[in-house]
């Protein structure tokens, strides 16, 4: 006798190996049924779609079993697929599927039938690839970062002009280690672009010597060595300022932070970039329940 979950792997395999996403990269459409009428399951006989193991969670968390359990309705899914319809998968808890067709008529009517109640585009055909030369012609050669920029079209605003110049920003982290002496800033050490720097934790101006973190971040926005790397923001002006102490959890960071904004916000800033969050503490009276956490 087979059980539920051999014919649960049996079934993927067959929808798998038969159910070709020929076309992997193309348009996808999620639709929603109105039910699930004509099932072929019913929820007072729920091991004939989920295994023990699910049953026996149910049991001990008291969960009752209802009709978003049951499978969508197969009549709706064959009746798709005999109009050559490609059905990717299907959700129970949606009650609806991923759908695709070559046939863009076809999908600007499937909501004539009566048992479909919406329609939504959830993915486009991929776009095409840019070639060799549009990213020879990009302002900069971005070496090892040309991977981040592209990804959130960041060379589509260098390409139009708009590299940070005029821009203040403000760095509020943890430390800003070896920022003199490094390749990919330099041009912020010798073009005077780094306008003040100040330290909430220990008192004063930023030291070179702490934490790395703020060091990452500022990179990541403020690089200019071409060929290797570069920020998303190379040509702006920068403010320093280190308001989290990394050796410990503590809730002055948190007016650290607040002063350090204002700091910045008083010197005019644009922009200010934060990597820093706060719920748990050293003292665990300080630490954050989750309904505490509001905004």
């Amino acid at each position: 006798m087979k059980t539920i979950g051999n014919i649960l792997i049996a079934l993927t395999f067959v929808i798998l190996s038969s159910n070709v996403f020929a076309q992997e990269n193309a348009t996808v459409y999620w639709v929603s049924f109105s039910d699930k009428n004509n099932n072929e399951y019913s929820i007072d006989n729920p091991e004939e779609f989920l295994s023990q193991r699910s049953l026996d969670r149910r049991t001990n968390q008291n969960i009752d079993i209802d009709i978003s359990d049951l499978p969508v309705s197969k009549y709706y899914i064959d009746s798709l697929e005999s109009l050559n319809i490609t059905v990717r998968y299907t959700s129970k808890w949606m009650n609806g599927a991923a759908i695709q067709s070559t046939d863009s008529q076809l999908i600007d009517t499937i909501e004539n039938y009566g048992f479909i109640t919406s329609k939504r585009l959830i993915r486009n055909e991929v776009p095409i690839v840019k070639s060799g030369k549009e990213i020879e012609d990009n302002f900069f050669d971005y070496g090892f970062s040309d991977n981040q920029i592209s990804m959130l079209n960041g060379h589509i605003l260098h390409n139009n002009g708009y590299t940070g110049s005029g821009m203040l920003i403000a760095v509020l982290d943890a430390g800003f280690s070896s920022v003199p002496v490094l390749s990919t800033l330099q041009h912020l050490i010798l073009n005077d672009k780094i306008i003040a720097t100040k330290d909430f934790v220990k008192g004063g101006i930023v030291e070179y010597s702490k934490h790395s973190h703020g060091r990452n971040v500022l990179t990541i926005i403020a690089a200019k060595e071409e060929g290797r790397l570069i920020g998303s923001a190379p040509d702006a002006d920068y403010i320093l300022v280190r308001t989290e102490d990394a050796g410990s959890e503590q809730v002055i960071e948190e007016y650290n932070w607040l002063a350090g904004a204002e700091y910045a916000d008083s010197l005019g800033v644009d922009v200010i970039n934060v990597s820093l969050g706060y719920r748990e503490y050293d003292n665990p009276e300080w630490t954050y329940d989750a309904n505490e956490i509001d905004g």
